[in-house]
């Protein structure tokens, strides 16, 4: 790392912090298992890869981590407002 271009990449991380099962993200590219990272919302833990099918690439997106890391890449909040079926 080093070069500058670490808050360009990213990666999310399923983990389980404080019981509570979801996906994180650490900054950077996908780091091998085992090695630590530190979690946007805060906690360390060591990376680990899942396959595409496992079931914790469905866990609901860490609220701390999607909201810090947006505003990290000054990406906008899109609002949308769907009318209701039959409406």
């Amino acid at each position: 790392m080093g070069d500058g271009l670490e808050w360009r990449t990213y990666t999310w991380q399923p983990a389980v912090v404080g019981d509570v099962p979801a996906r994180h993200v650490y900054l950077g590219p996908v780091r091998p298992d085992g090695e630590p990272v530190a979690l946007v919302c805060g906690p360390q833990l060591p990376a680990r890869r899942y396959p595409l099918e496992h079931p914790a690439r469905l866990w609901r997106e860490c609220i701390s981590c999607g909201d810090r890391l947006r505003a990290r890449l000054d990406v906008p909040v899109i609002e949308v407002s769907l009318p209701a079926y039959g409406a």
